[in-house]
């Protein structure tokens, strides 16, 4: 159940990554989230787009040094992650812990 506005909207024509209309949008769009974040104009916004998985990747590895990690398997997401980080250069923190007991973060 959508509403006639976002109907309209899904039949709009596909806009390129390189159309200057898409720029604008997305210079639009960096100026909204500037006080969300309490960035700066001297702050750089980047907006990317990809998967869920882009995202989680990049999230990660731009925020979580390396070796410091640890993922919590606890449904499709965190398994996801998991598995990203199985054929990535990230390294588990020690052996996934049996389901119930806590992992050992003394390692």
């Amino acid at each position: 159940m959508t509403s006639a506005r976002v109907k309209a909207a899904l039949v709009h024509h596909d806009i390129c990554h390189r159309d200057e209309e898409l720029l604008g949008r997305v210079r639009r769009l960096q100026q909204k989230l500037r006080p969300v974040f309490g960035a700066s104009p001297e702050h750089e916004m980047l907006l990317v787009t990809g998967s869920g998985t882009a995202a989680m990747e990049m999230a990660i590895s731009s925020v979580v040094p390396p070796q410091e990690d640890l993922i919590v398997e606890n449904g499709a997401f965190g398994e996801r992650l998991a598995e990203m980080r199985s054929f990535t250069t990230w390294r588990r923190c020690g052996s996934p812990a049996p389901w119930g007991s806590l992992p050992d973060l003394r390692r």
